[in-house]
């Protein structure tokens, strides 16, 4: 829904309605998380965002599940001003300006992200403008430190719920470091790949501008391809369990 200035995310099954700004951004992954998380019994949970974002669509999605205590947390000051305002629920959501949990405090039953992972050289990220998609040269950086940060947040009978791009290495490595299992295996978690999705290659997107990069980084991943030659790769929703 939008108007002439703001756009609109609804539910009516929620009873739901969050503003965007119109120049604003909504990652379309968010939402192949929110159709995986339906699978999750949040009622009476505590849970945290990471990356929220200025829509805050993962918080609002896991209040209206009857989480019992819901936190946001964005290194964006600018998306938290926004977020805290953003909806007709968004004042009894906690929304925390952090960088993962630099400023948060308490243990969470879920700790949740869909974090930012794209490979970029660092020359490059420095001259765009909004690198919002990337954290770093390997494209794990974001998702090694909430690993690492996570060991005293977690509660014991919880988990850990990210989207990560396939090429990263989650199972398996594709270049000489750790794969991401082997790396969370060393914090004392276990991981599933409890879902997949098909991603296409966007032309003249961030991912084919960073292709080259990719490949020498993970120099043993080849993307995959369709019947009509286009590019695409998979992106996974992994759990992380404390090893038992």
């Amino acid at each position: 829904m939008t108007d002439d200035h703001f756009l609109y995310i609804v539910s009516e099954k929620y009873n739901l309605c969050i503003t965007v700004k119109s120049n604003g951004y909504i990652p379309k992954s968010g939402f192949l998380l929110l159709s995986d998380l339906e699978n999750i019994d949040f009622e009476g949970k505590s849970v945290v965002d990471i990356g929220c974002g200025e829509t805050g669509i993962i918080p609002h999605y896991c209040h209206a599940r009857g989480a019992q205590s819901v936190t946001g947390i964005d290194v964006d000051s600018s998306a938290i001003d926004h977020v805290c305002l953003s909806s007709n629920v968004s004042s009894q959501i906690k929304w925390i300006k952090s960088d993962i949990f630099d400023n948060c405090t308490g243990e969470f039953d879920y700790i949740i992200s869909n974090p930012p992972q794209m490979p970029m050289m660092n020359a490059k990220r420095k001259l765009l403008h909004d690198n919002h998609d990337s954290p770093g040269e390997t494209g794990q950086e974001v998702i090694l430190r909430i690993l690492e940060e996570s060991v005293n947040k977690l509660k014991s009978s919880g988990a850990i719920v990210l989207l990560i791009f396939d090429f990263l290495g989650v199972m398996e490595s594709y270049n000489n470091k750790l794969s991401i299992q082997e790396f969370a295996r060393g914090q004392g978690y276990i991981c599933d790949v409890v879902n997949s999705f098909s991603k296409s290659v966007r032309k003249g997107g961030q991912t084919e501008a960073n292709i080259p990069w990719i490949k020498k980084i993970y120099p043993r991943y080849g993307f995959l391809e369709d019947a009509i030659g286009n590019l695409y790769y998979k992106v996974l929703l992994v759990k992380f369990y404390r090893a038992t």
